[in-house]
């Protein structure tokens, strides 16, 4: 299982890179499943899964990272999320977050739903029910950027494969 740290040149992205300083504004997770290589992520279709292949022909990866066998969830976790809509609303909360970020405030996503999901709060809930994975449970999953978690991942040296 890898976590696949990317960007785009979309309006959105771009925006995500300025409001979160990042070279990156989307994330997802890299599965093997038989033998073929997919991308699962919340994009403003949803949840979705994809082959690799597929996916790359919209998203350009800045980093790759190999998650630890003993941190990794089990892939149900992230495939429960199948057909769950993306966090419209959420995602405009994120302007809240940001501007209270910059006034060095922390506050919740005002409205992040609690069925749908972006990016970043996949991959934050997953990883949450391993409760063991030291850093993961300090997250707030409807306030984390995919910056935060590259930054996570980093700092618990996941090994960059790409």
């Amino acid at each position: 299982m890898t976590f696949i740290f990317s960007t785009t040149d979309h309006v959105l992205s771009r925006f995500i890179r300025w409001m979160s300083k990042s070279k990156v504004s989307h994330c997802a997770v890299g599965l093997v499943l038989y033998g073929q290589p997919f991308v699962l992520s919340s994009s403003l279709l949803g949840v979705e899964m994809v082959t690799r292949e597929r996916w790359l022909q919209d998203n350009r990866v800045v980093v790759e990272l190999s998650v630890p066998t003993g941190e990794a969830p089990h892939p149900s976790l992230f495939l429960s999320h199948l057909g769950e809509g993306y966090d419209y609303s959420g995602m405009l909360g994120y302007l809240f977050i940001w501007l209270a970020r910059w006034f060095r405030k922390r506050v919740r996503n005002p409205w992040s739903s609690p069925t749908r999901v972006v990016c970043s709060e996949l991959l934050v809930r997953a990883m949450q029910v391993r409760r063991r994975v030291d850093g993961w449970e300090a997250l707030d999953p409807e306030r984390a950027y995919p910056e935060d978690l590259l930054v996570l991942c980093l700092g618990l040296q996941y090994q960059e494969i790409r």
